[in-house]
Order: structure tokens, then sequence, then C-alpha cells
């Protein structure tokens, strides 16, 4: 009140119920000549996460009588005259937005507009001109500049908030919670911090893992990881009734989706009824989630882990394909049954390359020492898989990795699941099918490895190249494509 007594001359009684508080305040406004100005930020935020906690609490909070709508229904109630001018509201979830509707039916959803598509995100020269004065103060070469806007560029950019391509949308958008936390880094260190995302924002990771509890939402995390990190909704949907929400995300993909694309997760693209995920940050988010779809024990997705910290550091792929072999071949082989794919680079009845290769990657996958690749351009052609070591990481001597994927399916094998389980590995790999397909997985290999050390040179990087096949989602073939740099 010692701030504003200047403006209000009636002391504001902060206590008790937020209706009444916000009574008190009104009196006072009433007795100036100002109106008020009520903005309120992430109104969802603690309402979303009782939601997901207990929907009977949920449902308590803003059903007739609750404390959430009644206070929106004061608010409604201010508007007619009785002190407020005018409310501002931005959250992430329609969830409550909806649940509310009827104490704060005078709202307009600006969620889509393209006259504030710009609003929750920075440009990139927004974001050079943040770097500018930083890069001053430490030093900073040109050249180092450009390195870091290209971090951040592909870690945190991919943003789009309307779906009207004449809108203000030409250019994409930056997250700016971790750009501030990479910049504040970069200041107060004078380099990139080691972790690229922002522990601030680490309840992300429960979203997609709320989410993925229904068959619906699992199988939307399975179709964007393994089909190009998009996926295709009929509509986007604009609101969701905690009534109906369990049931929508249990059957509805489209719904699931949705969601994904309000909790920031998945973002608009120039095709109306597709998204996307937007950056590395997020693609991570999806890739840890969908590793524990399929390793439900926590002891086999920690072992995981550890297996991948010691492949980046000696370069033996044995131990990796051998837990592949026998903790997640047997998932895909249940999940495929047999059916092909519903097309290239897609999740459906069946299991593709794209499957294999992006769980593989949710295994190798280590924003901490590692910029990751998928379907990386080299030389006119796309290799499956690379990882980069960081700049900064290198003198820990972890191998650059480069990786093609092959799928050789059973029926074109004419042997049984058993027959090839039991088969010996010498004899697995004679198997003309197989053999094919380890031909065409090292020229495919040494072709991109040729590119890579061409554009990146030799010796900058510490490179390993290595083929793999799925032999009938039963059996994982590994080796590697040429000898170390």
């Amino acid at each position: 009140m010692t701030a504003h007594s200047s403006y209000l001359s009636t002391p504001v009684r902060i206590k008790g119920k937020a209706t009444n508080t916000l009574r008190h305040l009104l009196t006072a406004i009433r007795r100036t000549s100002s109106k008020l100005y009520l903005l309120i930020d992430e109104y969802d935020n603690f309402i979303n996460e009782v939601m997901v906690a207990d929907a009977d609490v949920y449902r308590g909070l803003v059903e007739t009588g609750g404390p959430f709508k009644e206070l929106f229904k004061s608010v409604k109630s201010a508007m007619r005259g009785q002190g407020i001018e005018r409310v501002f509201v931005t959250g992430v979830s329609p969830v409550a937005l909806n649940d509310i509707t009827s104490g704060f039916n005078i709202g307009k959803n600006l969620s889509l507009d393209p006259d504030l598509a710009g609003l929750c995100g920075f440009r990139e020269q927004e974001i050079r001109d943040l770097l500018a004065p930083i890069a001053a103060e430490r030093g900073l070469s040109p050249e180092t500049v450009e390195e870091l806007v290209d971090t951040m560029r592909t870690w945190y950019n991919g943003y789009r908030f309307t779906d009207d391509p004449a809108g203000d949308d030409e250019e994409l958008l930056y997250n700016p919670t971790n750009v501030l936390y990479f910049l504040d880094h970069i200041y107060r260190r004078g380099k990139p911090p080691q972790e690229l995302y922002d522990e601030n924002l680490r309840t992300d990771r429960g979203k997609p893992a709320f989410l993925a509890r229904s068959a619906a939402g699992a199988g939307v995390v399975e179709q964007i990881t393994e089909g190009g990190d998009e996926v295709t909704v009929a509509r986007l949907a604009k609101s969701f009734s905690v009534e109906n929400l369990t049931a929508r995300l249990e059957k509805n993909q489209d719904a699931v989706a949705s969601m994904l694309y309000y909790m920031g997760l998945l973002t608009l693209t120039d095709v109306p009824e597709r998204l996307r995920i937007p950056n590395l940050v997020v693609r991570k988010l999806f890739l840890d989630r969908l590793l524990e779809i399929h390793l439900t024990d926590i002891e086999d997705s920690s072992g995981a882990r550890r297996l991948a910290m010691t492949f980046f550091r000696d370069g033996d792929p044995e131990p990796l394909l051998a837990f592949f072999e026998e903790k997640l071949l047997p998932v895909l082989s249940n999940r495929d049954r047999g059916a092909a794919p519903q097309g290239p680079g897609r999740s459906g009845s069946g299991v593709n390359e794209t499957g294999i290769k992006t769980l593989f990657l949710s295994i190798l996958f280590d924003d901490t020492r590692y910029v990751t690749f998928s379907e990386v351009e080299l030389g006119q052609e796309y290799a499956d898989l690379c990882l980069l070591v960081r700049p900064e990481m290198r003198r820990y001597g972890y191998y650059d990795l480069l990786f093609e994927f092959k799928l050789v399916r059973r029926r074109e094998l004419g042997k049984k699941g058993r027959e090839l389980r039991e088969m010996d590995e010498d004899a697995l790999r004679e198997l003309a099918p197989v053999r094919k397909a380890l031909a065409e997985a090292r020229d495919q290999a040494d072709r991109y490895r040729a590119a890579l050390v061409g554009s990146q040179g030799a010796e900058t990087l510490n490179l390993r190249t290595y083929v793999v096949v799925a032999v009938g989602l039963e059996r994982m073939l590994g080796e590697e494509s040429a000898s170390p740099s």
C-alpha cells in the first residue's frame, strides 16, 4: 500500500479470500479518478498442476462455488463499472479457461491472433542485440558470436504461434527462458552452459509423461518421434473441459497433440493441419519419454544411459547393441506383429528403420556432450544419425559418432523368430538379405563419413562410423565401417 499511497487514499486489506482483497481494492479505486488494469500471468499454472495430480480437487476449484471460478466471476462483475477497465490474461493450457467460461464469459481468445504472434518469444535480431554488449564486455570474436547464435538457433528456435500465413509470422521465435539462461551464462562465465536446458523449465519434463499415460498419448509420442518430428491433426482444439479431457486424451490423438501445442512441446507449421517439434530441447523431452515408454523398469533406463556414457569414450558398440537386442527389440517385435509401416518415415502398425533409429537415439541423446543431427545432409544425401562433440567438450576425448541403420524384415528371410534368435552370428550375417543390407549400409556410411570429414576437417573430428542392422526385430548386428580417425 505504501508504494501506491499517492494514488490510493484508502488502505487495501489483503486478508482472507482473494475475492475479499479484490473487493477492498476496488473500493479504494472507486474513490479515485483512476481505472484499474488487471494483468494475470500464468493463470493456469497452479490449476493445471492440480489437474494433473488430482482431477477431483481440480473440479472443486473450478466448479460453481469453487474459489477459482468465484474469483473470475468477481473480476467479470468488476468490469461493469466497478473499477476494472481492462483485463489481460496469459497462460498455457486452455483447460482451465474452458472450465471458468461461465464465470468469465466476456473474454476474447487471442492465442492464434497473427498480430500477437511475436509476443511470446525472441526474434533472432533481438538475440543478437542482447548478445552484442555481452560479447563486447567479454571480448568475444565475431566468429564466436556466430557460433553462439548458431547454438541458440539449433536448441531454442522454431516456435510459431499463428496459423495465418499472412500474419506476423515470417520469422520463427526463440524460447525466451532458455535464451536468457544461455546469455546469463555467457555473461558470467564467458562460455555456453554445459546443460543447454534451463532447470526452471524442468516441469516440462512431466508434461509428455502425463499425456503418455493414455494409449492415445503414447501413440502420439511414438508418432512424433518416429515420424520426422511431426504429427498431423484434423484441427487444433481451441479449448478443453476437464469433464471430457480424460476421455479425449485416452482415445483422441488430435486432443493429445493439441494439448502438447498449448504446453509448448509442439508448434504450428506452414501447413495448417501439421504440428512439429520446435527444437532440440523439446526433442530431448520426447526422446526421454519414448525411452521410458519402452523401458518401464527404472534400472533398465538408467542402465541404458550408463552404456551410452561408456560408448562415448571407448567406441565399442557391442554392449549397446546387446542391450538393445535384449530389452528393446522384444517390445518393437510385439508392436510390429510383422506388419509394414503406413508409409516411409511414419509410425503405424509396423516398425521401420526410423523407429529403430529414433529409439537408438533416445539412448544416445546427450545435450551436455553432443550436438545431435538426425537425417543430416552430407554430400547431397542424408545420414541417419550424427552426434558431434560440442567444442568445449572435445578436451575430454569423446568420439564423434556417425550411424547408418537398416532393417531386414523377417518375411524377407523366410525364417521364424526363434530360428533367428538361436542362429550363430556368422551364419546370420551370411543370409543374403542381411549381407546385402550390411553392404549397402557400409557403402552409405563411408560416403557420409567422407562428406562429413570434408565439411568439418579431419583435424577437428575424432570420428567413428558405424552400421547397425536389425534382423527381423530379433537380432541387432553392428560394426564399425572404418577405422577411427
